[in-house]
């Protein structure tokens, strides 16, 4: 696993700026794919434009990626657990088994067209589910009373860890 410091991450962000400002005609494109599982824990990445970038199975777990340009970056496989994904941009990108546990994810529209997969339906449907279970309103109780829609959030690897119970 190769871990980027500070100096490198900042020539391979510039580069991947230039590339992007160029149409792909000068600069490199940000890719640690090739890699695998590069190191960027606690990376601070707030705010960087990451559009398109390969961070297929990268090892994201605390960076801060607050505000960031995520759209159409490939994050299939990276390790997003207690990352600040607050305002990050996540339209096309692939997080197909990612793990998201415990990060912060943006209920804004920058997050509605990302590629997700079973697993992390199934979490962000428990806590939608978890949240739901408090309003009073007759059409959400009758919604919350599918079985299912219980079934399918108590299929959640969420269940049984750190006070996630069924429903």
């Amino acid at each position: 696993m190769k871990k980027y410091d500070d100096e490198e991450l900042k020539k391979m962000l510039f580069a991947h700026k230039v590339w992007l400002m160029s149409g792909g005609e000068h600069g490199i494109r940000f890719d640690l794919s090739k890699d695998g599982n590069a190191n960027l824990v606690g990376a601070n990445l707030r705010g960087v434009d990451l559009r398109n970038a390969d961070l297929m199975g990268a090892n994201l777990r605390n960076a801060d990626l607050k505000d960031a340009d995520l759209m159409g970056a490939n994050l299939t496989g990276a390790d997003l657990s207690n990352a600040d994904l607050r305002n990050a941009n996540l339209r096309g990108a692939n997080l197909r088994n990612a793990n998201i546990d415990f990060s912060c994810w943006s209920l804004s529209c920058k997050s509605l067209t990302q590629k997700i997969d079973l697993r992390i339906a199934r979490q962000l449907f428990y806590h939608a589910y978890r949240a739901a279970m408090s309003c009073e309103d007759e059409e959400v109780k009758e919604l919350l009373g599918i079985k299912t829609l219980k079934n399918f959030v108590n299929g959640s690897h969420c269940i049984g860890v750190h006070g996630c119970e069924r429903v």
